[in-house]
């Protein structure tokens, strides 16, 4: 939920347009990791328009340090939501 990093619009919808520290801190998932959260897999594309990478990134950087079976694939081409479907001539879909 930090500025700059997360997706605006999903920010002011769930926090504000405005939010406290506090807010941003308790609703920014890469500072939540716990050790006995789930494996995780992350799936990122890199021109994703609407949410940096950089999300993916952190989160799986505070899973690691939190000892949490992680994985994180960020393909150079995907856009947002793509999932597996829509993979057509895509990196991910082969």
């Amino acid at each position: 939920m930090e500025t700059g990093v997360t997706h605006d619009v999903s920010r002011k919808e769930l926090i504000g347009a405005a939010p406290p520290p506090a807010a941003i801190e308790v609703h920014s998932l890469d500072r939540q990791a716990q050790p006995d959260m789930p494996p995780t897999f992350l799936l990122h594309a890199d021109d994703d328009p609407a949410v940096d990478p950089e999300n993916s990134i952190r989160f799986y950087r505070m899973l690691r340090a939190s000892k949490v079976p992680a994985e994180l694939h960020i393909f150079h081409k995907g856009g947002h939501g793509f999932g597996l479907r829509f993979t057509q001539d895509l990196p991910v879909a082969g």
